[in-house]
């Protein structure tokens, strides 16, 4: 089995850094500031291969054919209106809970779930994942 590779990216007051490993900083390849925001790769990619980083913001679409009655499961037994507002996708922060896991946030409506275990059911109908943005230079795409 392959063991996923601990990379991270760094947001400065402008820039997003590439992806560099805790080798890379002991190292010296790579240096920043105490201020910087420090994002975990997830060891995840979306649909077009990207990898998917700690505050990364993706829109999560489901399959053709999805059952709606899921959907209205899923809200109701998370007490939402709707998903964002957006009819058959949604959008969220990825974020590393250290007790909990990988979790998917709504800022909008307060929605915060693990991202793979609870609504498996759900999870299964998605088929598209895809990383939009982050909350550090797109922070437009949570309004």
């Amino acid at each position: 089995m392959k063991n996923s590779e601990i990379k991270f990216r760094v947001f400065g007051s402008e820039y997003m850094s590439n992806p560099f490993t805790l080798f890379d900083v002991q190292e010296g390849k790579i240096q920043f500031a105490s201020t910087a925001a420090v994002m975990q790769y997830t060891g995840l990619k979306d649909k077009n291969d990207k990898e998917i980083y700690d505050f990364d913001i993706l829109k999560v679409g489901v399959k053709h054919g999805f059952n709606p009655e899921l959907l209205e499961e899923f809200k109701k037994l998370n007490n939402l209106t709707s998903i964002n507002g957006i009819g058959l996708h949604f959008t969220g922060i990825v974020r590393i809970d250290l007790f909990r896991g990988l979790m998917f946030e709504s800022p909008e409506n307060g929605y915060r779930e693990p991202m793979f275990s609870r609504h498996i059911k759900i999870l299964r109908n998605h088929s598209e994942i895809e990383v939009i943005g982050n909350v550090y230079e797109n922070p437009e795409l949570l309004k």
